[in-house]
């Protein structure tokens, strides 16, 4: 339905640059400055990119939800676009956060796949943001694909709270998700920053690509 221009890629890329090398920097600063966990070792450096995704997951969504809801009111394709592009990015960062908590889970738990809340709703999520991008990306370029597929993305970003508040579904003898903010397990100052850098780098990063993706759908439409 949209595809990339080679021109705009170009440009991206090189106004890009900046946002890689901070990329690069904070990942260097993520796998060889802050100090190992002692109870997981070195597989606990995926959490802060894990949880900087599902933070970053919940914006894009929340652009996509506010986007496709204005568009429903009054039909501006614009907003349709925002709305398009930003739940594209989604579907990557979900994509990532579940891949992370996998291999995370792979480790703690010694299976990828444990059928708790967290990981069911965010599958759940998931599935609905790649329905969407599929109905999007193979249907006609009209109104009723606009408004067929601005509710798939309202539906989709609906289910943000759920996702968030699952881990309260089990007691906490049963819950196997980590909490580790939430029960105080930062002490060092390098687990501190890193936690802030990925909320915030991570985020910035995917605003950026949902703001290139909508660009370069204007400049073909």
């Amino acid at each position: 339905m949209y595809y990339l221009s080679k021109d705009f890629l170009g440009k991206v890329y090189r106004y890009a640059l900046p946002l890689v090398l901070c990329a690069v920097a904070y990942l260097n600063f993520v796998i060889f400055t802050v100090p190992s966990e002692s109870t997981m070792g070195e597989v606990y450096r995926l959490l802060y990119i894990h949880v900087g995704a599902a933070v970053a997951l919940y914006c894009t969504l929340s652009i996509s939800f506010i986007s496709a809801v204005i568009y429903l009111l009054n039909t501006q394709k614009a907003l349709f676009y925002i709305a398009y592009s930003a739940n594209s990015v989604s579907l990557l960062l979900s994509s990532l956060v579940l891949l992370t908590g996998m291999i995370w889970g792979n480790y703690a738990w010694g299976t990828p796949w444990n059928w708790e809340p967290r990981l069911v709703s965010t599958l759940i999520l998931w599935l609905f943001i790649l329905s969407s991008q599929y109905y999007m990306n193979y249907g006609e370029d009209s109104d009723k694909t606009f408004r067929v597929g601005s509710v798939f993305m309202i539906i989709s970003a609906v289910q943000i709270p759920i996702v968030i508040y699952s881990i309260k579904f089990l007691d906490s003898v049963n819950q196997v998700h980590p909490q580790v903010a939430a029960n105080q397990g930062l002490t060092d100052k390098g687990y501190v920053l890193a936690w802030i850098l990925s909320t915030l780098i991570i985020p910035v990063l995917a605003i950026v690509m949902t703001v290139s993706r909508y660009l370069s759908i204007k400049q073909v439409d």
